[in-house]
């Protein structure tokens, strides 16, 4: 028969026995055991979890660890031992170290390299507002920039500022900040500043901000002045807004407006008020200023009249008194036209016989639409013939009754008693 050999129990730790054949003579057999003391002196196998050597620009080190397996122990990696320190913020080498060991002693390790390198640029932050506006003819004064580097820390005391602004001339300026850390890795920013006018010009009224003026008459503008603490006399620029109407009486806003080169406006008001203290004209004309009283009838004077304003429309009236009562109960007859205009007059041609002669007194009176008001009188008196003597008594009575400026005892278009 075939002789059999016992697999070894290499992963048995302890004391066995491996049986041993021994062919002696042909035939003969002897079976001898010896007894063996086995012991386990295989170290564990330790393996790294991602590369041997990792290369670091600036970040935190994350240990991806290792991994241990023993061939009595099985998986031990939770007995592995690391130690070693990575500064990730300062350039050069660095290595970690893991170590394991299994329950029987047998140890076994590894090792990772870590290269530091900085190839981070610093950041550069503005201090204050970017654009940054100043206002002429004022001084730029730079907030500065602040600087910080992963690896060298603040760095702003180190910053470059390169550029000039001239706070006396308006215009846009470029200032740059720029730095570099130890390795030579560089940043840089740039502010725009612009050196602007931004004062509105300085408007004044000549004369005074609130005025009179007659209706129908021109307006006189006194103007104004505009001054720019940048542009100077800018006072040719002024763009005047006017709706006056000086025939229409009322209060009338005019809007005096200017800007500078830059665009700062100013506005300044006059108000206006348009009145009419003015009354009307008023031109009268009576034809025929005598008539003889032979007739008794109504006689036309041929009154006339000629009336204007200059600021709205006006009515007329007319009134007509007498000195004397005879016979009729009305003694004069105006006449209209289709609007309500007077356009005659017809007085009766009657006296007293035992007086000098009778007197007409016509007055008309024009009301404009504010109130203002114009009258003019005329007489006409009534006479016994043309004889000179007749007239000069009737005339001396006309006279005196046109000085009076009032009107006279009777009303002639009804005969009622003035007073």
């Amino acid at each position: 028969m075939n002789p059999t050999i016992a697999p070894t129990r290499a992963n048995t730790v302890g004391s066995w026995f491996r049986p041993s054949f021994v062919f002696l003579a042909a035939f003969v057999m002897a079976t001898a055991a010896t007894q063996l003391s086995a012991e386990d002196t295989t170290p564990p196998v330790i393996s790294l979890r991602g590369s041997e050597v990792m290369t670091l620009t600036g970040e935190d080190f994350l240990d991806p660890g290792a991994v241990a397996f023993d061939d009595v122990d099985g998986d031990i990696s939770d007995r592995i031992l690391t130690w070693g320190i990575v500064n990730a913020q300062r350039e050069g080498m660095y290595e970690i170290f893991y170590l394991v060991t299994d329950s029987s002693g047998n140890n076994a390790y590894t090792q990772r390299r870590i290269v530091v390198v900085d190839l981070v640029a610093p950041a550069i932050t503005l201090l204050g507002d970017d654009p940054m506006i100043v206002t002429w003819p004022n001084a730029f004064i730079d907030p500065g920039a602040a600087a910080f580097d992963t690896f060298d820390g603040d760095l702003s005391l180190a910053v470059r500022v390169d550029g000039a602004v001239d706070g006396s001339i308006l215009g846009g300026y470029t200032v740059t900040y720029s730095v570099a850390d130890r390795a030579g890795n560089q940043a840089s920013m740039r502010r725009l500043v612009v050196v602007a006018d931004r004062t509105a010009p300085a408007i004044a009224l000549s004369g005074s901000d609130h005025m009179t003026m007659e209706c129908g008459s021109s307006f006189v503008d006194p103007g104004v002045t505009a001054r720019d603490d940048h542009d100077g006399d800018i006072s040719a620029q002024v763009v005047v807004s006017n709706g006056l109407d000086g025939s229409a009486c009322g209060t009338y806003v005019i809007s005096y407006a200017v800007a500078d080169a830059s665009g700062n406006a100013a506005r300044v008001d006059r108000i206006v008020e348009v009145v009419d203290t003015t009354a009307p004209l008023l031109t009268v004309t009576v034809a025929t200023p005598r008539i003889l009283s032979h007739t008794d009838r109504f006689v036309d004077i041929g009154l006339t009249y000629q009336v204007s304003d200059a600021c709205g429309g006006v009515v007329v009236a007319v009134s007509v008194t007498q000195d004397e009562q005879v016979g009729s109960d009305i003694d004069a007859s105006a006449a209209y036209d289709a609007s309500g205009r007077l356009c005659g007059l017809s007085l009766r041609a009657q006296r007293d016989n035992a007086g000098d002669g009778r007197v007409y007194l016509i007055i008309l009176t024009a009301t404009d639409d504010h109130g203002n008001v114009t009258q003019a009188m005329r007489t006409v008196t009534v006479v016994k013939n043309n004889n000179k003597h007749f007239n000069r008594l009737a005339d001396n009575q006309a006279a005196a009754a046109y000085a009076a400026g009032k009107p006279l005892r009777y009303d002639s278009f009804g005969l009622r008693t003035n007073g």
